[in-house]
């Protein structure tokens, strides 16, 4: 009797651990505009940064929401953009990953034009001297920059978990604001 009682009890608590996964919760800014799926409660912090537009530097926030896991980093950011030409949107974009190459010093893997509702976007994939993948998609939206973004080790490259937080990313529609 007491065996069987051991071993029911050694396995209900392995289903419990099974049941242990991540909780993934849907995040929404509605100063950002955006909702988003975290495994868990993000981190938020603003930081005030220069941006050169044209030939001049300003001083813009930069709005960031990070959730850190075993494996990988999760990130949005973004910023208010100054006035910009939708004819600019591909300067745009290649100047915000000519940014992240260099800030890794890494290697562009993959590039491909994306869109969001229509806006204009880019996904690319960056591999780091240290063996880290960063997986980033940003969008051009109206007056804002987003970049949501993944960084991760090698083998998890592929994860599923990734796709599902690039995937997740929403706007607000007027009437959720």
């Amino acid at each position: 009797m007491f065996k069987a009682r051991s071993i029911l009890s050694f396995l209900v608590f392995g289903f419990l651990l099974l049941g242990a996964e991540v909780e993934w919760k849907k995040y929404t800014s509605e100063k950002g505009g955006f909702s988003v799926l975290f495994p868990g409660e993000p981190e938020t912090q603003t930081q005030q940064v220069n941006m050169q537009v044209g030939e001049s530097f300003q001083k813009i926030n930069m709005y960031m929401f990070m959730k850190q896991a075993p494996d990988f980093t999760y990130l949005v950011v973004y910023n208010k953009m100054p006035s910009w030409n939708p004819d600019d949107a591909d300067y745009i974009l290649d100047k915000a990953r000519d940014r992240g190459l260099a800030s890794l010093n890494g290697k562009l893997l993959s590039e491909k034009d994306i869109t969001l509702d229509f806006h204009p976007g880019r996904e690319v994939k960056i591999r780091s001297p240290e063996g880290f993948y960063y997986r980033s998609r940003m969008y051009l939206v109206d007056d804002k920059f987003y970049q949501v973004s993944v960084t991760t080790v090698a083998e998890e490259s592929s994860s599923a978990n990734i796709t599902k937080f690039l995937s997740s990313f929403k706007l607000l529609s007027e009437d959720e604001e």
